[in-house]
């Protein structure tokens, strides 16, 4: 098959079929990636998300792995005629991959991947503040080094989760840096920086604005003063921001995301934007509302995005507690479509699956695209 492929005077489409067999299978792999490492052609392998793809194969998205919502492998490339085969074919490896599926081969005319940003790790990044140490993720965007442009600051809680499968929750993350590279590049987001601070064993309390009667915590606003006073100085100093509030947004998910939410409305002059995916917000009897109802608010308002999903752990309640928040919300003058995001994510679980599937959402809300001058 594959000499008949070979032989025809243009390029060819080869697709792998389900009939063939797994040891045929991991040899087309292996030649598949032999051969885009090469240059010789390109390859595109989606592998499960569930097994901590790419980091299981110990390669990286740009090496032509993608991530799949469902457990099969997918391959298509393009061969230029009269490629040597037999020379990589010997010499490739065997991927210890099991094959379920491969479909949707690559178009010759496909559009090339866009620019990728990069992402730096800060090992045990010491706070006095908290007396704790963590890693910290920060996100370039692309361009970042061939630029000298400065650039506004997103701070997102669970960082562990954002970018990596190998240290995120159950082996899935958010995929933001992917993400974030394709609306950079299609113009759909401005280009941000992201700093990701990785919980800690302490995360209910750092997350939590004030103790509940049966979980505790309540440490939430030590925690504020970590992200202001010891990691912001430190991001600024070290990498081009725009460090004013108005260019300075926070984000999470859960109680996360319930931390972010009191601290948007609690330090105006370090946070303008927030967004909170499925906050936690029956903590303390349902305390954030409570607050919001009554509290002295800044002015300008930051603009908040607060969502859940209709299929989270909590059901209804979930849906009812969003619901009561965001009447809050107008109440005290925030407008949707002004400023104010508050959806009902049909299907959307409790998880980082979740939570990734419409972070491109919430990015394009948080750092819409600068209109030309």
């Amino acid at each position: 098959m594959l000499a008949a492929l070979l032989a025809q005077p243009r390029r060819s489409i080869l697709m792998y079929p389900a009939a063939m067999t797994s040891r045929s299978g991991y040899l087309l792999l292996a030649a598949a990636f032999s051969l885009s490492a090469s240059g010789a052609f390109g390859a595109v392998l989606s592998v499960p998300e569930t097994l901590g793809a790419p980091a299981v194969l110990g390669a990286h998205p740009g090496a032509g792995l993608a991530l799949a919502p469902t457990p099969s492998v997918s391959l298509g490339f393009v061969l230029p005629t009269a490629l040597p085969l037999a020379p990589t074919l010997a010499a490739a490896p065997v991927v210890a991959l099991t094959v379920a599926d491969v479909s949707a081969a690559v178009s010759p005319d496909q559009s090339a991947p866009p620019p990728a940003g990069r992402v730096r790790l800060f090992r045990d990044f010491n706070s006095r503040i908290l007396e704790n140490r963590r890693d910290v993720a920060v996100y370039l965007p692309p361009g970042y080094d061939e630029e000298t442009a400065r650039y506004p600051v997103l701070y997102m809680q669970d960082g562990q989760n954002a970018f990596d499968p190998a240290t995120a929750y159950a082996g899935v993350d958010w995929g933001l840096a992917r993400t974030c590279d394709r609306l950079i590049a299609a113009g759909e987001m401005e280009p941000v920086i992201i700093v990701a601070p990785y919980n800690t064993p302490s995360r209910l309390d750092e997350y939590t604005p004030v103790a509940d009667a049966g979980d505790g915590g309540g440490n939430g606003d030590a925690y504020g003063r970590f992200l202001s006073d010891e990691l912001k100085p430190f991001v600024d100093a070290k990498f081009r921001t725009r460090p004013e509030a108005a260019n300075t947004a926070i984000m999470g998910s859960s109680l996360g995301g319930l931390i972010s939410l009191h601290l948007a409305l609690t330090r105006s002059d370090v946070f303008s934007r927030a967004a909170a995916l499925s906050p936690s917000l029956w903590w303390a009897q349902g305390r954030m509302a409570r607050w919001t109802r009554r509290a002295r608010l800044p002015e300008p308002r930051p603009r908040l995005w607060v969502d859940m999903g209709t299929k989270e752990g909590d059901g209804v309640s979930g849906l009812e507690s969003l619901r009561a928040f965001s009447a809050v919300l107008r109440k005290r003058g925030w407008r949707t479509g002004a400023g104010l995001e508050a959806r009902e994510i049909e299907g959307a679980e409790h998880n980082e699956r979740s939570w990734g599937a419409r972070a491109a959402e919430v990015m394009k809300f948080l750092f819409p695209p600068v209109p030309p001058r």
